[in-house]
């Protein structure tokens, strides 16, 4: 049913578990990037890999929006 909070929880803590999840990896990938190359280098690839994250911002703005 549209509209119920039956599964607000459940959504709530998935999402929370993924947005927390991301950070950690992200996290940890920069400093494994980081560890060899330097910060310099390290800040320059992931300025380079931000980009990528406007590909599911623009696949959600393009998709229809399911009708009620």
């Amino acid at each position: 049913m549209p509209g119920s909070s039956s599964g607000y929880g459940t959504v709530s803590a998935l999402w929370n578990l993924a947005y927390d999840g991301g950070m950690g990896v992200g996290a940890l990938g920069f400093g494994a990037l980081a560890a060899p190359v330097g910060y310099p280098v390290a800040f320059t690839v992931t300025g380079a890999l931000m980009p990528a994250a406007l590909i599911p911002a623009l696949r959600d703005l393009r998709a229809p929006t399911p009708r009620e």
